[in-house]
Order: C-alpha cells, then sequence, then structure tokens
C-alpha cells in the first residue's frame, strides 16, 4: 500500500500550500494558515494607528508591499506574490483604459499590484500630491486582489484568534 502524501509543515507546525505549486489568489484566500495571515496583514494595514501590535508587526517587515517576515517566510511570500490573480477586480481601482483588466488579471499578484499602485500614484501627482500611499491604501487593494471583504476582519472569531495568536 502506498504511503499517503503528507503536506508541508510551516513554521508553526500548521499545514500549509507548497511554496512551488502554482497558485491562484482566491485559493491562498481559503487556505487555513495562508488566508489567515493575508487576512492578519489586511487587517494591519488597516488599524495601523489604532493598535500597537499592527503597528509593530509592520514596522517590522523588509518587502516595500508588506510582503515578508513577520507574516510571511521567504517561501510564502514568494508564492504569495507568484500566485494568479483570479478574481474580478472593483472597477474604481483599475485605471480608465481597457487594457488594464488585461494588465490585473490572469498575472501575478505582484505584476497586479505594480499596476494598480502605478496607476494610483498617477492620479496622486496628477492631484499635485506624489507623496506615496500609506499602508492604509494598500488594504482595499489587496482585499481586492485576494476577493477578501474588509468587513470579514471585523469577525469576532477571527479578532478572537488575532488576539489569542497574532500571526
Amino acid at each position: 500500500m502506498a504511503k499517503a502524501r503528507r503536506s508541508r509543515k510551516n513554521a508553526t507546525g500548521g499545514a500549509t500550500i507548497a511554496p512551488t505549486a502554482p497558485q491562484t489568489t482566491s485559493a491562498l484566500r481559503t487556505d487555513g494558515i495562508l488566508g489567515y495571515k493575508i487576512r492578519v496583514l489586511l487587517y494591519d494595514l488597516l488599524n495601523i494607528t489604532k493598535d500597537p501590535s499592527s503597528a509593530r508587526r509592520l514596522n517590522a517587515t523588509v518587502d516595500e508591499h508588506y510582503l515578508s517576515t513577520p507574516y510571511f517566510t521567504a517561501p510564502e511570500a514568494e508564492t504569495i506574490k507568484n500566485a494568479t490573480v483570479d478574481v474580478e477586480i472593483s472597477s474604481h481601482l483599475i485605471p480608465d483604459d481597457s487594457s488594464a483588466t488585461e494588465a490585473i488579471l490572469e498575472k501575478s499578484l505582484y505584476g497586479a499590484l505594480c499596476a494598480l499602485l502605478q496607476n494610483f500614484l498617477d492620479k496622486r501627482r496628477a492631484s499635485g500630491d506624489a507623496r506615496p500611499c500609506g499602508p492604509h491604501d494598500l488594504a482595499p487593494i489587496f482585499a481586492a486582489l485576494f476577493g477578501i471583504e474588509l468587513e470579514e476582519l471585523k469577525d469576532e472569531k477571527f479578532l478572537g484568534r488575532l488576539r489569542r495568536n497574532g500571526v
């Protein structure tokens, strides 16, 4: 009888998606470990000024888009950055030209994020404000790319787990 294949374990001992497997953003959203970590990142981006733990975690990241420790291991971060965007993006996030939809859907999360942020920065420059976006500006973009409703971050089960376990 053949042995059952075991899933990879992360540093906390929970099973997670293998970093080499091609993934979609919706698959990552539903993954028990990575989906939770993505939601913690979203929560922190929205609550950086209200929650000292959120500020501490965000200030410990080394990636310009916050896709690094303490939220994700290096292999998890690569899996996330390389995930294919497979969710419909709200039209208010997409630039006016129709080619922008193609620049986001079916592209890597990293590529889609760069395309969306470029549009955001172009609009800010046009308005006379050339400052880079703040963490709270990234939250709706990440939520849209993963297909996560921001209301999920107010769920008592999620908040209880976050208070007990952190990332």
